[in-house]
């Protein structure tokens, strides 16, 4: 159920993935499964987050943090603080994104299921937050090094979004864009990242000036859109925000 719920997301199929954990929680509440109770409230609140139901993500995400701690349990709980640090970006909060992530990445140095991916999305968050505050350089430096590491992992979806925070914060310090190379990066941002894409075309699109990509956001956002049933008007709201 969890494979499928995250499965279904990163292909932006947020209805089936919605429906996949509604079954996910029955299933946990039926057999008592304390140990799964923070994992479906973690999927729950990325999704809805990456809908723009920021406020109700965060309440999901901390319901889980506090669940995995009283538990003991490490891979939910790196999740929910990178899960909430994510939310702290996308709200602009950059000192509490700066917190949660620190506060994650100490969880990196405990052996624990996933570890290897928790820290490519600690860097991911990190490097995102170097761009945000302005600190190309950094961000450019820790992008490159991300996508290398994502590569050799084999694991596209952090090697794709890493590679376009470099292309935006090389030519945020002057270097010429290689149009083609992020209009090929764009392009497979449906296959990996499904939820986020249409937000990170939005700022891929506004750093480079190019309409076209404007255009592909805005796409993104109604596709998302027509499956977000609930979550459309939060969603309509978030794309207003994001794409202007």
């Amino acid at each position: 159920g969890m494979v499928a719920t995250m499965a279904l997301a990163m292909l932006g199929r947020v209805g089936d993935a919605l429906a996949a954990l509604d079954t996910l929680e029955s299933d946990v509440a039926r057999m008592n499964a304390h140990r799964w109770t923070p994992r479906p409230l973690n999927l729950r609140g990325w999704i809805l987050r990456n809908l723009g139901e920021l406020g109700e993500a965060d309440e999901l995400n901390r319901a889980a943090i506090d669940a995995a701690r009283g538990q003991g349990l490490d891979e939910p709980l790196a999740n929910g603080l990178l899960d909430l640090a994510s939310g702290r970006l996308l709200a602009g909060d950059f000192d509490g994104t700066d917190a949660l992530l620190r506060e994650a990445m100490t969880l990196t140095e405990v052996e624990h299921a996933f570890r290897w991916r928790h820290e490519l999305r600690g860097r991911l968050i990190r490097v995102r937050l170097d761009q945000a505050t302005r600190d190309f350089d950094g961000a450019l430096a820790g992008a490159e090094s991300l996508a290398t590491d994502a590569a050799l992992l084999g694991t596209p979806r952090y090697e794709i979004q890493a590679r376009l925070v470099a292309a935006i914060s090389a030519h945020q310090i002057g270097a010429a864009p290689d149009h083609e190379m992020v209009a090929g990066l764009l392009t497979r941002l449906d296959q990996v990242a499904g939820l986020e894409g249409w937000w990170i075309t939005a700022e891929v699109a506004r750093v480079f000036g190019v309409h076209e990509w404007e255009e592909l956001a805005g796409r993104r956002v109604r596709s998302l859109r027509r499956r977000a049933g609930d979550y459309a008007e939060a969603l309509d709201r978030a794309a207003t925000h994001y794409l202007g």
